[in-house]
C-alpha cells in the first residue's frame, strides 16, 4: 500500500512539473506559424469595414496553427494608432472558439497578434513581457508568423489575451468585478485624470472604463473614492504592492501610454480578498516610444530624445 501510495504521489508530481515546466503556446524559444483562410478573396476590404463599423464583428475563417487545424474561427483587426485602412499588416483578434464552443490551444480562445507598430527592433514589446512578468501577473508573449490566404503576412507578436483563462491562473477565480481601462471615441485626452472619483454617478466613467464582467460599477466607484479620499484606507480596497510594482516598470521603462501617464491600456480585477489588482496591458510603445504626453499636441512631437525620456 505505502509502495502505491509512492508510486501515485511520484506520478503527481510528475504530471505537476510537466503541465508547470513544460512549453506552450507562448513559450519564449518558440516563434509559431498560423495559416489562415478565408472563402472571400477581398478578405481586407471586409476586415476594414467591421473595423470601421465598430461593433467588433469578426469575419470567420480557418485556421492551422502549428500544423493544427480550427474550423470556423473569427477574426478582427484591432488597435487604435496601429491600425490604418488599406495597411498590409494590421494587427489581428483571432478568436478561436467564435462559433465552436471550447475550441482552444493550450488553454487559450483568443489569440492577439500585434503589427510591432513603432518597434523596428521587434523586441519591445516581448522584452517588457518577459520584465513585468518577474514581478506581478502579466501577459505571455512571443512571436509568430502570419498567413493569409496563402500570403506570407509577416512577422507578429503575439500576446496572451487577459481573459478568464488568465484570470483563473493568477487570481484562482474569474468571475469577480473586471474592468478595462479604455478611453471612449472622442474622449480629450489631455483632460483625463487617471483613475480619479468622479461622483457615484457611473455614467460619468462610462468614457474611461469598460465594463467586463455583468455587474460592478458600485465597486469600481467605491475604490475610487477610496483612492482618492480617503487613502489612509487603501489597502483594504487595491493591491498596493502591485500597483508599485507596475509603476516602478512603467517609469523604468518610459512606458508613457499606460495609467503612469494615460487613462487606457490596463486592467482591474477585484480578487476573492476583495482588493483591485492593476494588469498591464498594450506594451508595444514601452522604452520611450510613446510621442503624444499630455498637455502637448497630437502632431508636437515625433518622438522622445535622451533628456525627455530621463
Amino acid at each position: 500500500m505505502k509502495q502505491l501510495s509512492l508510486i501515485t504521489l511520484l506520478t503527481f508530481v510528475v504530471l505537476f512539473l510537466t503541465d508547470v515546466l513544460g512549453e506552450d503556446f507562448y513559450d519564449i524559444n518558440t516563434i509559431n506559424t498560423i495559416e489562415i483562410t478565408f472563402e472571400n478573396s477581398n478578405w481586407n476590404y471586409i476586415l476594414d469595414f467591421l473595423y470601421a463599423a465598430g461593433d467588433e464583428e469578426r469575419l470567420i475563417g480557418t485556421a492551422i496553427i502549428n500544423g493544427v487545424r480550427f474550423d470556423s474561427v473569427g477574426v478582427r483587426y484591432k488597435g487604435n494608432s496601429s491600425y490604418v485602412a488599406n495597411q498590409v499588416k494590421n494587427s489581428l483578434n483571432i478568436k478561436l472558439d467564435y462559433i465552436i464552443d471550447d475550441q482552444k490551444l493550450d488553454g487559450y480562445g483568443t489569440l492577439k497578434l500585434a503589427n510591432v507598430y513603432k518597434t523596428p527592433s521587434f523586441v519591445r514589446e516581448v522584452l517588457s513581457y518577459e520584465i513585468i512578468r518577474k514581478y506581478m501577473p502579466a501577459s505571455k508573449a512571443n512571436f509568430i508568423k502570419v498567413y493569409i490566404n496563402g500570403t506570407y503576412m509577416g512577422l507578429y507578436t503575439s500576446v496572451q489575451s487577459v481573459d478568464k483563462y488568465f484570470l483563473k491562473n493568477h487570481f484562482a477565480s474569474n468571475d469577480n468585478v473586471f474592468f478595462k481601462g479604455e478611453l471612449a471615441d472622442g474622449t480629450p485626452q489631455n483632460n483625463v485624470k487617471v483613475w480619479g472619483y468622479l461622483g457615484e454617478d457611473s455614467v460619468t466613467y462610462y468614457n474611461f472604463y469598460e465594463i467586463k464582467t455583468d455587474s460592478g460599477w458600485k465597486d469600481l466607484i467605491g475604490f475610487l473614492d477610496t483612492l482618492n479620499n480617503s487613502p489612509e484606507n487603501v489597502e483594504d480596497v487595491f493591491n498596493v504592492d502591485r500597483l508599485l510594482w507596475m509603476l516602478a516598470f512603467d517609469i523604468l521603462t518610459v512606458n508613457l501610454d499606460s495609467p503612469v501617464n494615460f487613462g487606457h491600456n490596463f486592467y482591474l480585477y477585484k480578487d476573492d480578498t476583495g482588493r483591485f489588482n492593476p494588469i498591464v496591458w498594450d506594451l508595444n510603445e514601452s522604452f520611450g516610444s510613446f510621442s503624444m504626453l499630455l498637455g502637448q499636441n497630437q502632431g508636437g512631437r515625433s518622438g522622445l530624445n535622451l533628456i525627455d525620456m530621463q
